[in-house]
């Protein structure tokens, strides 16, 4: 019978070689999240080296997440054992972040794979090691006193109703942060900060061409607007690019920069957007670089227009980037230090008022990976006190 695998329920040996997330039947979005449950779900899937070690991983986060803003001392108590085996655990040069999160991820992308919109959040964090201790063992120059995690997220962004849906880490580098200059002394592409984002982007791209029915778009704050990276986005194709604009970028076609034309654009409509609440920041080196603010909704004029920008220094030979701009700008009196003033590069296909409104709820549903990282440095995990050296 040539369909006895089909009969039997037995994979093709073409499905075989598709990943395990896409093979293994969809998750609900709360499904085996309840109480320790979610440890044994989500972590087995570690690539940690050995099933001893999964099995070490899956134990340790569930006691560790009952009381993460401890230390592990007192997290595992009186089990001196238990603490011994995750220090040898965490120890094994074999256990790497991305190791540790590949189970995650893939439950992660099972989630996203049932929805029609999904967004991919990335953000940078900044992690200050207490008592001025250099990290070590992470990729990059340890200048200063701490690292860096880049991180991506995967969320729903429910455009019907008022409450996004948080679904999980997709993707996660940790490293020190690399000095470098303008001119000679500027750091090449593979070691500037933007390449973990290009390879964060790549691997979204991977996991979006497994999800055909999914509008897979990826979010970035004004850190993500450097050519290289727009580029990439748009030859991945199968992702949509959602970006907060940093620089005037200079436009070939135009006899003025990003900035200035979109000024100068008359808006299509106006709309509220909330500013979530920010807890006061400081850098690697404990200065102070934002204020704390609670939520709060503004109203902002939207307009939008078809650019044209300049190929990316580093890769002249691929042309000028087609792109949508979209700006949104806050109404009267600003309710913070700073007017709120967006200016958005996307991908997304725009047609009208409505679409350009579009873009800026998923811009705006980019607070929701500042909520977690809040999460992990203040709000509950306090890891600034609690981080491992190496």
């Amino acid at each position: 019978m040539p369909d006895f695998r089909e009969r039997l329920g037995l994979p093709c040996p073409e499905d075989r070689k598709l990943p395990a997330w896409v093979r293994a039947k969809p998750l609900g979005v709360f499904e085996g999240l309840k109480g320790d449950a979610w440890a044994s779900q989500e972590l087995p899937g570690a690539e940690v080296g050995n099933k001893a070690n999964a099995k070490r991983l899956v134990f340790s986060a569930a006691r560790i997440a009952q009381s993460p803003h401890t230390s592990t001392n007192q997290a595992f108590g009186a089990d001196t054992a238990a603490q011994l085996g995750w220090f040898r655990f965490v120890d094994n040069p074999k256990v790497t972040p991305q190791g540790i999160l590949a189970g995650h991820r893939d439950c992660t992308l099972m989630r996203a794979r049932v929805f029609r919109i999904v967004l991919f959040v990335m953000d940078t964090m900044t992690v200050s090691l207490p008592g001025k201790v250099k990290a070590t063992s992470l990729e990059g120059d340890f200048s200063v006193f701490g690292y860096y995690a880049h991180t991506t997220i995967a969320v729903e962004p429910e455009q019907e109703q008022e409450q996004e849906l948080f679904l999980g880490v997709v993707d996660a580098t940790f490293r020190g942060r690399r000095q470098g200059g303008k001119g000679p002394g500027r750091l090449p592409p593979d070691v500037r900060e933007s390449a973990v984002r290009r390879q964060h982007a790549r691997r979204v791209g991977e996991a979006a061409a497994h999800m055909p029915g999914t509008l897979s778009v990826l979010v970035g704050d004004r850190e993500a607007d450097a050519l290289l990276f727009i580029h990439e986005c748009i030859e991945l194709g199968c992702v949509r690019l959602v970006i907060r604009a940093r620089t005037d970028l200079v436009l070939p076609e135009e006899s003025e920069g990003l900035f200035p034309l979109m000024a100068h654009t008359e808006p299509c409509g106006t709309m509220k957007v909330k500013l979530g609440r920010t807890s006061e920041r400081r850098d690697c080196a404990g200065n102070a670089v934002a204020r704390a603010y609670p939520e709060t909704v503004v109203e902002v004029d939207v307009a939008f227009r078809r650019v044209t920008l300049a190929p990316p220094p580093e890769k002249p030979e691929a042309g000028p980037l087609e792109v949508v701009c979209v700006a949104a700008v806050e109404r009267g009196k600003p309710k913070r230090d700073e007017r709120v003033k967006w200016i958005l590069l996307t991908t997304v296909d725009l047609e009208n008022a409505e679409d350009a409104m579009t873009v800026v709820r998923y811009y705006e549903r980019r607070w929701l990976i500042e909520e977690m990282h809040g999460i992990l440095k203040k709000d509950c995990c306090d890891i600034e006190s609690l981080a491992y050296r190496t």
